[in-house]
């Protein structure tokens, strides 16, 4: 059972009610979800009350056009090499910080062999 009647001459005043971090979400999506009808939206909101975020996605994706699918995807794309990039420089300096950490170990297993330090 839907509880919801949608009223679009009420849409912009709902959407100006939302959290400033969430508008992004709506306009990004907004208009897929204003071409379902109410029981298809009450189905895509329990998807997510149910955790189904999956297809809860799908959902979406299945009424956006190729156009706005692409854009998205751009989107994703864009901050998955950003994020890669992030994680390249943390990486490089974990490995950095590793050989220091050996050599110091190489030195000090040296030393204590040979009893004649590195210089």
């Amino acid at each position: 059972m839907c509880p919801i009647d949608i009223d679009l001459s009420k849409l912009q005043a709902l959407l100006d009610k939302l959290p400033d971090n969430l508008k992004p979400i709506a306009e990004e999506y907004g208009p897929a979800l204003i071409d379902m009808t109410a029981k298809e939206l009450w189905a895509w909101i329990m998807l997510f009350v149910n955790l189904e975020h999956e297809e809860a996605y799908r959902t979406i994706l299945s009424r956006m056009t190729e156009d706005d699918i692409m854009a998205e995807w751009d989107k994703k794309l864009e901050s998955w090499v950003t994020a890669n990039k992030e994680n390249a420089i943390a990486i490089a300096i974990q490995k950095s910080a590793t050989l220091a950490v050996l050599d110091a170990l190489l030195q000090i297993a040296f030393v204590a062999l040979t009893g004649v330090p590195l210089i």
